[in-house]
């Protein structure tokens, strides 16, 4: 989904519109889970994991703000996951924590770098010092209250960490 206007709140309620054959595939596995569930008593579930891809330090900081994910932080999702038995099909994202709230959507997407100095004024001297940039526009951010709530998960990977791991260097 994309909003011109603000960053997409991206929970586990948000409508589905796939925009390429990767979303497609995705939201077919997704179904085929549930049909599972429901038609064989089969215990399955579904997790949308956030981005956890190699990259260079800035953009890594920045993707774990609202979308980015630690594998060892996944890797604790799914484990805790093993762990339940679910009455109802159930689909959670996880991803690192966002210290984002609905009510700052609209400048997310246009201006973020005031955002993230709200929540973390001491990351503007850090990006100086490491030459670094904040995001010119934030689109999404993803949500994973759900998996808190339902499954303990508690991302300790988060943008937090990294800000702080990467200022020591």
């Amino acid at each position: 989904m994309v909003d011109d206007s603000r960053a997409v709140w991206v929970d586990e309620e948000l409508m589905i519109k796939p925009r390429d054959i990767y979303d497609i595939t995705k939201q077919t596995a997704e179904q085929l889970c549930k049909d599972f569930f429901y038609s064989e008593g089969l215990q399955t579930s579904v997790y949308r994991v956030g981005r956890f891809l190699p990259e260079a330090d800035n953009l890594k900081l920045n993707h774990r703000l609202y979308r980015g994910l630690d594998e060892r932080d996944g890797a604790e999702g799914l484990r805790l996951a093993l762990e339940k038995t679910f009455p109802e099909f159930e689909i959670f994202n996880i991803t690192s924590s966002s210290p984002f709230k609905k009510d700052e959507l609209v400048q997310l997407k246009q201006n973020p770098a005031e955002v993230i100095k709200k929540h973390y004024p001491h990351a503007e001297a850090i990006y100086k010092a490491k030459g670094w940039e904040f995001p010119k526009s934030i689109d999404r951010v993803y949500v994973s209250e759900k998996a808190k709530r339902y499954l303990g998960y508690e991302p300790k990977f988060t943008f937090d960490y990294l800000l702080n791991d990467l200022n020591v260097d």
